[in-house]
């Protein structure tokens, strides 16, 4: 197991290494330099090392990143640090995560355990045929027709803004009315992997269908509801509990265009901003931060995957022993 673990985290770091590497290379190389005035373009020769070579000039920044010096916006909020505007948008952006990964999975589970219980019927067909066209529409799409629909023309749900601009009543009044301005972009995330994740719902219930265990239930004479919600979910839970951990990055990067589009303020449409006013060491900062989610993320749905099925454990300790 130690081997394992410490196999995962060099992995990781390598590819932190060369997914920054990467980034850092195709930013010195674009032509220009960033808005903003003279004091702006020297600051961003001076931060980013650009006097360097490419590969001088990305191990000076991994050094002062290594320190804990991520910079400062040069165009975004000239000055101030990349860390502290992160801060400052990130929970915008895991709030809205969250909202969309509980949403998704509130709504994929009872319908992918109702399709596999009945998968040949005519609305189970014609649901998933909805689902499909919704999930190979882009997600800027679906998000410009729900404010376009639901907030322009019906007028029932506030168009952008992530809350009222008068200071609440109190904690539960301001929580309360900011609920309607987060129901569209939840939604617009949501529609774009709901079809998915209800396919894989699905796809695991008739595998446990299947299972002897399942069979061994029915003989014992328990009612298809619990085969089906008990028996053959939790046998199929495995891939979906999974998924959980490898939908948090999808989600992070779906909100760009949903934040821009919502005037959400977010680390999504903050990125949005520093991509449009080429503010390089917010791109940077927020790029190392959404790699590092990202492998987080990967392992955080190894660590669900093996804890839901302690045969993978067993399996990958015996490898190390084998390698011993």
């Amino acid at each position: 197991m130690p081997g394992y673990v410490l196999r995962r985290l060099a992995m990781s770091a390598a590819t932190l290494l060369v997914i920054t590497a990467i980034l850092y290379g195709a930013i010195r190389s674009l032509p220009g330099e960033p808005g903003g005035g003279a004091e702006e373009s020297d600051r961003w020769l001076r931060e980013t090392h650009a006097q360097d070579s490419i590969p001088a000039g990305y191990l000076r920044w991994l050094a002062d990143v290594a320190r804990g010096d991520f910079g400062a916006s040069l165009s975004v909020q000239p000055g101030r640090p990349v860390m502290e505007l992160v801060a400052e948008t990130l929970p915008f952006t895991l709030a809205l995560g969250a909202l969309s990964l509980l949403l998704t999975l509130g709504l994929a589970v009872p319908l992918g355990v109702m399709s596999a219980g009945r998968p040949d019927t005519v609305p189970a067909r014609a649901g998933a045929g909805m689902l499909y066209a919704l999930h190979a529409l882009p997600v800027f799409c679906v998000a410009l027709a729900l404010q376009h629909l639901v907030a322009g023309g019906l007028g029932w749900l506030p168009p952008i803004g992530a809350g009222p601009l008068d200071p609440p009543a109190s904690p539960a009044a301001g929580l309360l009315a900011r609920v309607p301005y987060w129901i569209l972009p939840t939604v617009a995330i949501t529609l774009g992997s709901l079809a998915f994740v209800i396919r894989l719902c699905r796809a695991g219930v008739l595998a446990g269908l299947r299972q002897d265990y399942v069979k061994a239930a029915r003989a014992r004479g328990a009612g298809e509801s619990r085969v089906l919600w008990v028996h053959a979910l939790s046998g199929g839970a495995v891939p979906l509990i999974t998924l959980c951990g490898l939908m948090l990055p999808g989600i992070v990067s779906g909100s760009v265009l949903v934040e821009t589009i919502f005037a959400l303020p977010g680390v999504g449409r903050l990125f949005f901003t520093a991509a449009a006013r080429r503010d390089y060491p917010l791109l940077m900062g927020i790029a190392l931060l959404t790699a590092a989610a990202t492998l987080a993320a990967s392992h955080l749905a190894d660590a669900l995957y093996r804890a839901a099925d302690p045969r993978v454990g067993g399996e990958q300790a015996a490898a190390d022993g084998e390698a011993v």
